[in-house]
C-alpha cells in the first residue's frame, strides 16, 4: 500500500517543481496551476497537448495555445501551464473549481 501511494506521488512532485519555482506566486496560484496541469494532463504525460487542452478550454484557438507555448515545441509542461494560470491567461472553469 504505501509503495502504489509512493509511486502515485511522484509524478505529483515533478508537477509541483515548476510551481516552487514561482517565486512571486501565493499558494492559492500555485495550488490552482498544479490543480490544473492535473486537470489537463488527462494521459499523465507531464505535458498538455493541444486536444487535452481543448478539451476543457474549447474556445482557445490554435494560435491562443502556441502562444501560451513559450518554448515552441507543440506542448504545455507544468512550467508554461503555471505561467498561464499565474499571469490569468487560463483559469479553472468555473463548474470544475469545486
Amino acid at each position: 500500500m504505501i509503495r502504489k501511494l509512493a509511486i502515485a506521488l511522484i509524478p505529483a512532485a515533478f508537477l509541483a517543481t515548476p510551481l516552487l519555482a514561482q517565486g512571486d506566486a501565493t499558494t492559492e496560484d500555485q495550488t490552482m496551476a498544479g490543480d490544473h496541469m492535473i486537470l489537463l494532463d488527462t494521459d499523465g504525460d507531464g505535458m498538455v497537448s493541444y486536444d487535452e487542452f481543448i478539451a476543457v478550454h474549447a474556445d482557445v484557438t490554435p494560435e491562443a495555445f502556441a502562444e501560451l507555448d513559450t518554448t515552441g515545441d507543440g506542448w504545455l509542461d507544468a512550467a508554461e501551464v503555471t505561467a498561464a494560470v499565474i499571469g490569468g491567461s487560463i483559469t479553472l472553469p468555473v463548474d470544475l473549481d469545486d
